[in-house]
């Protein structure tokens, strides 16, 4: 895996989370509704396809806590090895675009940059996560 991909899946976990957070609040929002409507015309049976929402919102909000943990670790593990690099500034720079899903334009106003020179040190922050990365796998 390179550094790259390797440093992509806080990101992609983050989008994959929210994704799905999005989708039990759609769950949630239909559920009250079919729940309303019930209310409405006075029926006293609970609707089946009520109660199956209700287990499917308990459902994904147990995966998102799992995804939640999972997330919590790769960015452990990416924080120290980030922290690992000497320059600061390209710690800045890994940490703001993989851990806090900064844009490149972002990133380069917050260190008075240009988007440029923002990509030459993203390149060069890459390739010395890349030795850590492979001198913690020697270790593993």
């Amino acid at each position: 895996m390179t550094a790259k991909e390797y440093l992509s899946q806080a990101r992609k976990l983050n989008v994959l989370i929210s994704s799905k957070i999005d989708f039990v609040e759609k769950l949630k929002l239909l559920a009250f509704n079919v729940s309303s409507c019930k209310e409405n015309s006075k029926h006293t049976n609970k609707d089946q396809g009520s109660i199956r929402c209700v287990e499917k919102i308990d459902e994904m909000q147990i995966e998102i806590n799992a995804d939640i943990d999972k997330y919590i670790d790769i960015c452990t593990k990416i924080r120290s090895y980030v922290e690992q690099i000497k320059s600061r500034t390209e710690q800045i720079i890994l940490t703001e675009r993989y851990l806090n899903n900064k844009s490149w334009e972002e990133i380069a106003e917050l260190l008075h940059y240009s988007k440029q020179h923002i990509f030459r040190l993203h390149g060069k922050a890459l390739n010395d996560f890349e030795i850590i990365l492979k001198d913690e796998s020697k270790c593993d």
